[in-house]
Order: C-alpha cells, then sequence, then structure tokens
C-alpha cells in the first residue's frame, strides 16, 4: 500500500498522462474548498523535509487579514477558497452554493462580481509566486472552481500574461487546465505503486 497526498499524485498523473506530458517541471495547483500546490521535478514528486512540500495555501497574504480555518490570519486561501467565498457572500445575502455565487456575478451583482474578480486576481497571484519560486515550465490549474467554472481559466491567463506574473519569466513556462480533474487522484496513485513496487519496461 501507497498513502500520498491527493495533490500529489494528480499532479504526477497530469506530469506523466495529462496536461503536462513531455514537462520536466511541472506545477500543479489546486483551487477548491482549499488552495494547495504540488510540484513533479524530472518526474520525481517534490516532498520537503516533512513532506508538507506545496502546502501555499497557508503562506500569509495579510498578517491582518481573515481567520484561516489553520488558527492563524490572513491566509491565501481565505481570499479563494470556496467556504471563504460563500462566507464572504453571505454578508450580503443568503447563498448557499458557489454556482448561486456565480450566477448572482453573470447576472451583473456588483459584490458578487467583486468577491470573484478579487479570488481570481489571488489566483493568478498563486502562480506568479509559484513561478518565482520553482521556475517551472508547465503550471497546471485544477481543483472545483477551475472544473466547475472552466471560463475562469481563459481570465486567470490573461491576468497572469499581462499583469501579475513577473514579467522576464512571462514567456518561460505553459498554463494548462487539468484534463484528468478527479480521475488524476486514481491515476496518479496506481502510477505511484506502480513506480514504488514494480519495475516498469
Amino acid at each position: 500500500v501507497a498513502v500520498d497526498n491527493e495533490l500529489k499524485v494528480k499532479a504526477l498523473a497530469e506530469h506523466l498522462k495529462g496536461a503536462a506530458i513531455g514537462s520536466r517541471r511541472t506545477a500543479l495547483l489546486g483551487f477548491g474548498n482549499g488552495v494547495g500546490s504540488a510540484l513533479i521535478l524530472e518526474g520525481e514528486i517534490y516532498r520537503g523535509e516533512t513532506n508538507s512540500a506545496g502546502e501555499i495555501g497557508h503562506t500569509t497574504i495579510d498578517p491582518s487579514g481573515m481567520m484561516c480555518e489553520c488558527g492563524k490570519a490572513g491566509c491565501l486561501q481565505t481570499y479563494i477558497n470556496i467556504s471563504s467565498l460563500l462566507s464572504e457572500a453571505n454578508k450580503i445575502r443568503p447563498i448557499a452554493t458557489i454556482e448561486e455565487l456565480f450566477a448572482a456575478r453573470q447576472a451583473g451583482e456588483g459584490w458578487a462580481k467583486y468577491l470573484i474578480e478579487r479570488a481570481l486576481q489571488y489566483i493568478a497571484i498563486t502562480v506568479n509566486n509559484v513561478v518565482c519560486m520553482y521556475n517551472p515550465d508547465s503550471v497546471i490549474l485544477s481543483g472545483e472552481l477551475v472544473d466547475k467554472f472552466p471560463a475562469i481559466y481563459e481570465e486567470v491567463e490573461e491576468l497572469c500574461t499581462k499583469e501579475i506574473v513577473w514579467e522576464p519569466l512571462r514567456g518561460s513556462f505553459r498554463i494548462f487546465r487539468s484534463e484528468l480533474n478527479e480521475r488524476g487522484v486514481m491515476i496518479g496513485s496506481g502510477l505511484l505503486s506502480q513506480m514504488r513496487f514494480f519495475k516498469l519496461d
């Protein structure tokens, strides 16, 4: 049995069988109920000292910002994850699902437009930070937000290429949507087990 973090095995699947085939350095970012990342270097999962590499959702954006479920204030994920967006939305009016929030944006409600566009800006900032730290050749956007609302991929890509990403690095990598989506976790788990327990020709 091999036990691992689902985002790490999903990144492995995208690197070997999905959006980033042929990549040497793949960064996968997940945006949904949390915010996380995983890095594949030359076909290997980068783990860090305690297997905690990639916990980008708990990097501090604003020490005076919103409280995170981890107990710190101003974590990156408090500006992007679904529960935080819904919590903010419910200060205006009852919103039960992320679909309702996007519908409010589509209907032209200014507060919904603000919340979602702020989240997209922070997603682009996340891409910039990962690119500046690790200099990958491929960045994959994944998770419930991107899977449910694929149109935001183009918005984030435009923010990255025109505004947010540090200019010297803008042409050094490509941004992809996840090809495998949730299947990537299962596929990556199988690949990890094969790599760990079997010698494949």
